[in-house]
């Protein structure tokens, strides 16, 4: 039995009001209302789905994952995406720290993130229904990647301006296992995997706005990668939401 499916638009305190312009050229863009509505019907009625693949077609993905330190992949519907953006740009962000960890292991950051969701947030709701969606590919598989304890549990959104130096080349916290999922709600720049904290090797790994970058993490597949990973040329301004799965916290939560 697959697990139940959440979508955000089914949460009314966090619906964005999405409006579509057409240009005299015919030309269709989308602007984003940055007003958060709560207990409104949103200007337009979005009635898509949240993301564009089924869960068997993120299987294949999840094959080629066993092979590779990152990949990306089509995700979101642009609905979402839109809708998602719009509750982004209503967060209350902080800066990050500009380095991180041990002296001779420090990590340069230069972002803005919000860490702080409570159960009614739309990125809650994206953590539920993203976790359902993998796992429910996995189970398409011979050999699934991923077990059924995967829950995303710990959920940032991340912004970026143009110019940003990023982030250095660094390894994600131990006890993120399974699979880190960065998706693309906005802007361009460039993420690589690498060898070491020195960058050597680097290999770019190339995502849009609406794609999710999938990254191994320990246990994926049975695996033990802890890919280096770094972020530059930052020329738009760039908004990520960063899932992954704290088996150390699950496991506190558990007792």
């Amino acid at each position: 039995m697959c697990d139940p499916q959440v979508s955000i638009f089914d949460i009314p305190q966090f619906q964005q009001a999405v409006v579509i312009t057409i240009e005299k050229s015919g030309e269709r863009k989308h602007s984003i209302s940055r007003t958060q509505t709560r207990n409104r019907t949103p200007a337009m009625n979005v009635s898509s789905s949240l993301f564009a693949p089924a869960p068997a077609a993120i299987a294949p993905y999840l094959e080629r994952l066993r092979g590779s330190d990152a990949l990306g992949m089509p995700l979101l519907t642009e609905p979402a995406r839109l809708s998602l953006l719009a509750a982004a740009e209503a967060l209350t962000y902080r800066r990050a720290k500009p380095y991180m960890g041990a002296p001779g292991r420090e990590v340069q950051q230069d972002f803005e993130i919000c860490m702080t969701f409570d159960a009614n947030s739309p990125f809650t709701a994206l953590a539920k229904s993203l976790g359902a969606q993998l796992r429910a590919a996995a189970r398409e598989m011979p050999d699934p990647p991923l077990s059924d304890e995967l829950r995303f549990n710990d959920i940032a959104v991340q912004r970026y301006t143009p110019g940003s130096a990023g982030i250095s080349p660094h390894r994600d916290f131990l006890q993120f296992r399974q699979v880190v999922v960065l998706i693309i709600l906005a802007g361009q720049g460039r993420f690589f995997v690498c060898d070491n904290r020195e960058g050597l090797n680097p290999t770019e790994v190339p995502v849009k706005p609406g794609d999710a970058l999938l990254m191994q993490a320990p246990d994926f597949g049975g695996q033990t990668r802890q890919p280096f990973h770094f972020l530059r040329d930052i020329t738009e301004p760039r908004v990520v939401v960063g899932l992954r799965y704290d088996a150390k916290k699950a496991a506190s939560s558990a007792d």
